[in-house]
C-alpha cells in the first residue's frame, strides 16, 4: 500500500490582516481613482460634440456626455463591480504569497531572538522572496556553525585546564582561546 504525501494548502488566507487590509484599500481605491478618471475624460472630451439617436422611440439630438451618461454609469458600475470580485480573488491570493513568508520570516527572527540557531524559513514553491530566504537560511546556518565550533572548543580547552601536569597543556589551551577569538571576532557588535 503506497501513502500519498498530501501537499499542505493553507487554510488562512489572511496571515497578516493590517497589510492585506491596507493592500486591499489601495487596491480599491485605484480602481475608483481609474473609474472616476476614465468618466472625467469622457465627458469633458464628449462636452463640445454632438450625438443623435434614439431614446426609446423618440429621436434626440443632445450633447455626447449626456446622451451616453446613463448608459456609461451603468457600464462603468458593471464592469466596476466585475473587476472589484476577480480584484478582490487575485489580491487574496497575491498578498498571501506575500504575507505568508512575511510571517514565517518574523517566526524565524523571534527564534533567534531566543537563540535557537536551528530554526529555518521553508517557503512553499508558489511564495514570494525565495531570494530572502535563502539568505536567512544562509545565515542562520553560519552563525549556528560558527557556534557550534565555538562550543567545541571551549569544552576542549575546559578539559585542558582540569588536567593536571602534563606538558604543553596551556600552550594548547592558548592556541584554542585563539581560534575561539578568531570565531567570534567574526561577527560584528555594538
Amino acid at each position: 500500500m503506497t501513502r500519498h504525501k498530501k501537499k499542505a494548502v493553507r487554510k488562512n488566507y489572511f496571515i497578516r490582516k493590517s497589510f492585506q487590509t491596507k493592500f486591499f484599500a489601495w487596491f480599491a481605491l485605484l480602481l475608483i481613482m481609474e473609474a472616476l478618471a476614465i468618466g472625467g475624460l469622457f465627458m469633458y472630451i464628449s462636452g463640445q460634440t454632438l450625438t443623435t439617436g434614439y431614446q426609446g422611440s423618440q429621436f434626440v439630438i443632445d450633447k455626447t456626455s449626456s446622451f451616453f451618461f446613463v448608459s456609461f454609469v451603468i457600464m462603468s458600475v458593471i464592469v466596476g463591480i466585475f473587476v472589484g470580485l476577480a480584484g478582490i480573488l487575485v489580491f487574496i491570493f497575491l498578498s498571501h504569497r506575500i504575507a505568508g513568508p512575511l510571517y514565517r520570516f518574523e517566526k524565524a527572527m523571534q527564534d533567534l531572538s531566543e537563540g535557537n540557531l536551528a530554526a529555518r524559513v521553508n517557503l512553499r514553491r508558489t511564495d514570494e522572496l525565495a531570494g530572502l530566504q535563502n539568505v536567512l537560511n544562509g545565515a542562520f546556518e553560519k552563525i549556528d556553525s560558527q557556534l557550534k565550533s565555538v562550543k567545541t572548543d571551549l569544552e576542549a580547552a575546559r578539559k585542558l585546564t582540569f588536567a593536571h601536569d602534563k606538558e604543553g597543556h596551556m600552550q594548547a589551551v592558548k592556541e584554542i582561546i585563539a581560534r575561539i577569538k578568531q570565531k567570534i571576532d567574526a561577527f560584528k557588535t555594538s
